[in-house]
């Protein structure tokens, strides 16, 4: 069998080395933002890897939130 392995096969797997669209000097650690849109209405929900939930309406705002981990990664915070 060639190509990837089957997802069944990876899954709980953690992911490192280096990216192909990445800089040489930056490696891929596994580890997953998420944004979620909420239908019908204009927030985003973001979970950073390290579990904390955030709620917006400005993807922005959202990005800088989870790239700026730890920093206001306690509990919840919406900015409704």
């Amino acid at each position: 069998m060639t190509g990837p392995a089957p997802a069944a096969a990876t899954a709980g797997t953690p992911i490192t080395g280096t990216a192909e669209s990445a800089a040489p000097d930056e490696a891929v650690t596994g580890l997953i933002n998420r944004i979620d849109w909420e239908p019908g209405s204009d927030l985003l929900r973001g979970t950073c890897h390290c579990g904390a939930r955030h709620t917006c309406d400005d993807p922005i705002a959202m990005w800088t939130w989870l790239l700026g981990h730890p920093d206001g990664h306690r509990a919840e915070v919406s900015d409704d």
